[in-house]
């Protein structure tokens, strides 16, 4: 398994690249082309809401023509890394399509993401600049990137979304309102704009490895993921879509580039987890269609006065992020009277969804099947052997959107992808006579919580650098409305006593993202292992699942949360 090639970006071979280009799910247009043609079309439409600002594609073009010219006065040019750490706003669109269109390559973080992830992703990627907010929600974003510059030397341009900004950063307000020019004209030309193989910019993606992995994405691929292979979703230039879900996640990002193409409407919110403001959104909007992780549609259909908001425009419902359960699908259903697409997919690029017109059943059981009819899915045991329909194995996946490798990753590589180019998902599935994948289980040592991932691994890691702990397992807690939630099971040195409290106050003092942090800790004096002697972390989850079921009957204490 694996490749020797120790370069930056794995392109796809040159047989499969005339292959996607002749089958036409390659075209020779970018990102930054896409608001150009767009706007071209339906200057007067508009293309986002955003806490009440009404953008139109004219305006948004002017926008990221005219931050465009800023970046290159600065000194971003092609081929240069800038981390983008935004929340959901208007500004990440501007700034994730300026940078695409000199050839910059932005980095999406997490806005969750603190000093220990941001200081990975600097060195690993070497940028030369990030756009965050200033403040947001209680956090200094600019005190984290100070701390970090020390070790980030190349770290030369810090662009905040605020109204000013201090003596040696930029204010991306300013950038935004300034008299350049709107067009990068000759700027641009001396820069070289990107071609349609290029890397467009690089996801970050948690999983099993301690720290984020790069995904990088063309624009070749995205485009041909995103617009070229979104007819069963059915987007056009009257969908109203709700994004309320991370917008630097492929789930977001997706959609987005796909109604942008068609010249639909988006209305953005900064994350929706009140339901009431969720349906007063669809409600004021005409929203049309939405993505949901399961969390976020459990909540709305819980909410009880959801039949006072008027929901009827809402036609379409997507979900997934999560396992989306068939009483999911029936309830959301029932109470939208709508449709349901029920989906699968991942940053690296492989994407299933079932269609408007397949059988309600379909989108019950399973997520359908691979977008793109040039995509490769194919089941495997534990021998790497192909199984037939039907049978339980590792999902792999090829095809025109997804990556041959991650980004100046070799080790991951050689563990993650075949030397043939299929991607190995970490996914235990099965695909069944007609085509649709079911999605059963994981392989990956991972927690998935409201759709985040946490790597198990990487908290143990940083758990065994408590004084008091002289073994720990993480694994992840069901949860009705998370999905999971996570759990750490402590075994403490001899005669030391470890708190709940001490865990959470070690692991932020090692600034990990708040969602990461455990919720739970079991004190134990030893694991229960598997017959070859490793933590067997099958018992600890039927542990834990037993112990809050029993609490859920009344019995036992419930469980700690972290702050």
């Amino acid at each position: 398994m694996g490749t020797s090639a120790d370069q930056d970006f794995i392109p796809w071979p040159q047989d499969f690249r005339e292959r996607y280009i002749a089958g036409g799910y390659w075209q020779d247009i970018t990102l930054g082309d896409i608001i150009r043609n767009t706007a071209a079309r339906y200057p007067e439409r508009e293309a986002f809401v955003d806490a009440g600002e009404r953008v139109t594609y004219a305006q948004l073009e002017q926008r990221v023509n005219r931050l465009a010219s800023g970046f290159l006065e600065m000194g971003i040019r092609r081929g240069d890394r800038v981390i983008v750490q935004l929340p959901n706003c208007v500004e990440f669109i501007y700034v994730f399509f300026a940078l695409a269109k000199i050839g910059a390559l932005g980095v999406l973080a997490l806005r969750h993401h603190r000093g220990r992830e941001i200081g990975y992703l600097a060195g690993m990627s070497e940028a030369v600049g990030i756009v965050a907010p200033h403040l947001f929600r209680g956090f200094d974003y600019l005190q984290m990137i100070e701390e970090l510059r020390p070790g980030a030397p190349g770290l030369k341009h810090v662009i905040l979304m605020a109204e000013r900004a201090p003596a040696g950063v930029h204010s991306l307000t300013q950038l935004l309102n300034s008299d350049r020019p709107d067009a990068p004209g000759g700027l641009l030309k001396k820069g070289a704009g990107p071609d349609p193989g290029d890397v467009a910019f690089i996801f970050t993606t948690g999983g099993t490895t301690a720290f984020p992995k790069g995904v990088p994405r063309t624009h070749y691929d995205y485009i041909c993921n995103a617009v070229r292979n979104t007819g069963p979703r059915r987007y056009t230039r009257d969908t109203v879509f709700l994004i309320n879900v991370p917008i630097a996640h492929n789930a977001a990002l997706l959609r987005m580039v796909g109604i942008l193409s068609e010249g639909g409407k988006i209305i953005i919110h900064p994350g929706l987890s009140d339901p009431e403001e969720m349906a007063e959104l669809i409600q004021r909007e005409k929203v049309t269609q939405t993505h949901m992780v399961p969390t976020q549609l459990v909540d709305l259909l819980g909410f009880p006065n959801l039949d006072r908001y008027d929901t009827g425009s809402l036609k379409i419902v997507e979900s997934g992020g999560a396992h989306v359960s068939s009483e999911l699908v029936k309830n959301t259903a029932a109470v939208f009277g709508g449709l349901f697409i029920n989906n699968f997919g991942m940053a690296e690029g492989p994407i299933s969804y079932t269609r408007l017109d397949d059988p309600f059943e379909t989108a019950c059981d399973t997520v359908g099947r691979p977008c793109c009819p040039d995509d490769e899915f194919k089941i495997v045991d534990e021998a790497g052997r192909e199984l037939p329909p039907g049978q339980e194995g590792e999902l792999l996946s090829r095809g025109p959107h997804v990556i041959r490798g991650y980004y100046r990753n070799p080790e991951e590589n050689s563990r993650a992808f075949e030397d043939d180019g299929f991607f190995h998902t970490g996914d235990l599935a099965a695909i069944d006579r007609n085509g649709n994948l079911r999605i059963t289980g994981r392989q990956k040592d991972m927690i998935l919580r409201g759709g985040e991932n946490i790597s198990a691994v990487e908290l143990e890691e940083l758990l065994m650098a408590h004084p008091k702990v002289a073994d720990v397992a993480v694994v992840g807690m069901p949860d009705p409305r998370l999905g999971e939630r996570v759990c750490a099971y402590i075994k403490p040195k001899p005669g030391a006593v470890i708190t709940f409290d001490e865990v959470i106050a070690s692991l932020k003092s090692q600034q990990i993202a708040s969602f990461k942090l455990p919720e739970r800790v079991e004190v134990v004096e030893g694991f229960p292992l598997t017959a070859i002697g490793k933590v067997s972390k099958k018992d600890l989850r039927l542990d834990i699942a037993a112990k809050l079921e029993a609490e859920a009957g009344g019995e036992g204490k419930p469980p700690k949360k972290a702050a």
